[in-house]
């Protein structure tokens, strides 16, 4: 019907790319502190305390 290619390359700046392996390093070291602040804060509640009703 129309004339829609679907194939168009669009051109990006290489610069404007993160490398991925300092996305992998950024990423894990976020992530484990956000876990790290996650499992310090559960041992401070018992239980009890999110169950009680």
């Amino acid at each position: 019907m129309g004339n829609n290619k679907k194939n168009k390359k669009t051109s990006v700046n290489i610069s404007s790319q993160i490398p991925t392996q300092e996305f992998v390093e950024k990423f894990t070291a976020a992530f484990t502190d956000i876990l790290r602040n996650i499992l310090s804060s559960a041992q401070h509640y018992s239980k009890d305390e999110f169950t009680a009703k």
